[in-house]
């Protein structure tokens, strides 16, 4: 497990290393940076510290020796103490010495989330069926990163709530119609660093007929979302 939690961190690295910072992304420092300059003053002889765990928002990253950024949340890391205040804007440079800077941060998914999602299936529970009756809807949560035991890798885990439509196939003496259905359902996602996000998802359908095989029964499925942002 540790083997594979080690390629996963690394894929994860490699990844973030060959991308620029987006502005209005969170990020937390792998690393203490000692040399941020205040965005509001040209005089870059005073330095900030801000300690690794440190989380910061892009606010411009236009110019091409920095960022400027923001403080969200301010850590302090074994001997080294933050310097940095939060909701202050700060100049970060791109690059130290030759090695960009995105080598020593990690994208930062905890706070709410939500997004579009789409469930592409559903193994209703009541008949133990594999449905093809896709729903498309709305999701909303709230994300956590507990570190994995033994690493310093953190998953970002977002328990969530949806809703949203699905046509369903409702077989009526012999016939078929197809008829919109009212889906409600909860459930976790992992983001990752490409903005998509997937999860196990619970839910049930309406469509309102209580004569209806399905009607409020529930299913598992998993989820297919990304950032509304």
């Amino acid at each position: 497990m540790k083997y594979f939690m080690g390629i996963l961190l690394l894929t994860f690295s490699s990844v973030l290393a060959a991308q620029s910072l987006e502005e209005n992304k969170i990020y937390r420092l792998s690393k203490t940076v000692n040399d941020l300059v205040l965005a509001t003053t040209d005089d870059e002889s005073n330095k900030f510290i801000a300690a690794k765990g440190s989380k910061f928002i892009v606010i411009d990253s236009n110019d091409q020796k920095y960022y400027v950024v923001r403080f969200v949340n301010v850590a302090d890391f074994k001997d080294s103490k933050s310097t940095v205040l939060e909701d202050s804007e700060y100049k970060l440079s791109k690059k130290t010495g030759v090695v960009d800077i995105s080598r020593s941060v990690e994208r930062s998914f905890g706070g709410p989330v939500s997004g579009p999602l789409i469930v592409p299936f559903k193994y209703r529970l009541d008949d133990k069926s594999l449905s093809g009756e896709a729903a498309i809807g709305y999701y909303a949560g709230y994300g956590f990163e507990p570190k994995i035991i033994g690493t310093d890798f953190r998953l970002p885990l977002s328990p969530f709530i949806a809703g949203g439509l699905s046509q369903i196939s409702v077989s009526n003496n012999g016939t078929t119609d197809n008829k919109t259905g009212i889906t409600l359902a909860a459930g976790f996602l992992i983001q990752n660093w490409a903005n998509v996000n997937i999860g196990l998802v619970f839910g049930q359908d309406r469509i309102g007929n209580k004569n209806w095989a399905h009607e409020g029964n529930r299913w598992v499925s998993f989820m297919i979302g990304w950032d509304a942002k």
